[in-house]
């Protein structure tokens, strides 16, 4: 019985997962984002967080010398917070302007899902659409390292 209850849970998880919503995800000035688009660049880091995590706001400092990069496409991607809420947290922070059109709120938290974060801040480092690892900091040597 508990085998079946357990297998029922999973089939549910599992549709439910498959079933969220690309569309759910949008950037600062409420526009729909695409996550193929997001994902398409030859190098890509998905940096998931949230305004209520201490690590993320450190990590956040660190990315803005890496937003400038042109190789690299590094989308915040905010995962489960309501607008309001990350709209308070960067008025309140001197976040560059790279940074700013990088923002992608997720309030479904599908991409931290899609990618099994559990914990963060969590960096997910893609080339060409295709993942590579993940790490809960970025630096230079971890960059070159990857790509």
């Amino acid at each position: 019985m508990i085998k079946k209850n357990i297998c029922l849970i999973m089939v549910l998880l599992c549709v439910s997962l498959a079933g969220a919503k690309a569309d759910s995800l949008f950037d600062f000035d409420r526009n729909p984002v695409n996550y193929q688009e997001i994902i398409s660049s030859p190098k890509t880091i998905l940096f998931v967080w949230t305004t209520w995590c201490p690590y993320c706001r450190i990590q956040l400092k660190k990315i803005s010398q890496y937003c400038h990069d042109q190789d690299i496409e590094i989308i915040l991607v905010n995962s489960g917070e309501k607008r309001a809420a990350v709209e308070r947290f960067v008025e309140n922070q001197d976040f560059s302007e790279c940074m700013n059109k990088s923002i992608v709120l997720d309030k479904q938290s599908m991409i931290a899902r899609k990618f099994s974060v559990l914990g963060f801040p969590t960096f997910i480092f893609l080339k060409d659409g295709r993942y590579l690892t993940r790490s809960h900091y970025l630096n230079q040597d971890l960059i070159d390292k990857i790509y």
